[in-house]
């Protein structure tokens, strides 16, 4: 059985054919109405010449468009250039021509303090993290994750060490002591400086999987 087409050229060389034999072969089509489908076809085929002449149409409209726009640029800023040497003694009067005075550029400052570190999973010598970027401040350029461990329990722990820098606030650390306590705290950091230190993690790589989040302290 054949299979109508799809495409709006298939179908409209469908219909030509289609005409051609109804007229060729009237008697074997006796319901045929070979007058309708060339109505039909021939209001499709004047659209369709006229969409295309729009397209070239809008395509010229669309130079002429960017044109005049290159030329409004051009105008705009030799004026405003005239308009800041007019006013250069009370730059303050461009604001009555909805230009004004250039914002200065707010100072940048340390990334604020990175908040909600959690340990996502642990494995053999690897942990993930995750935290919360700030959602106020300077924007961080990166992060440090630092650990320190305790080798007993009850012992205290020794000092914060680095663990590795890293672009974004989901991590895995690899290659981690075994049999030992362990902390992690985040610092976010950028030109101006560091943050202060996130909250404070602990995790053990003995027995079962464990992870508590506690509060921020300072040591």
């Amino acid at each position: 059985m054949a299979r109508y087409p799809r495409t709006q050229n298939e179908i409209a060389a469908l219909a030509g054919r289609i005409i051609n034999g109804y007229k060729e072969h009237p008697a074997d089509f006796p319901s045929a109405d070979p007058d309708a489908v060339q109505a039909a076809l021939d209001s499709f085929n004047e659209l369709s010449n006229q969409l295309t002449q729009a397209k070239a149409q809008a395509t010229l409209i669309a130079k002429e468009k960017q044109r005049a726009f290159d030329e409004l640029n051009k105008v705009l800023k030799g004026q405003i250039k005239r308009s800041e040497a007019d006013a250069v003694d009370e730059p303050v009067k461009l604001t009555e021509i909805g230009w004004g005075t250039t914002a200065q550029r707010q100072p940048l400052t340390a990334p604020h303090q990175p908040t909600g570190l959690v340990c996502t999973s642990q494995g053999d010598g690897t942990a993930s993290f995750e935290w919360e970027k700030a959602a106020t401040g300077s924007r961080p350029t990166g992060y440090i994750l630092q650990r320190r461990q305790a080798n007993g329990a009850g012992q205290e722990f020794g000092g914060w060490q680095l663990v590795d820098f890293y672009y974004d606030n989901m991590i895995t650390a690899s290659d981690q002591p075994k049999g030992v306590k362990l902390e992690y705290r985040v610092i976010a950091t950028n030109p101006a400086g560091q943050s202060m230190p996130s909250n404070i993690v602990a995790v053990g790589f003995v027995g079962a999987i464990r992870s508590e989040r506690l509060e921020v302290r300072s040591k």
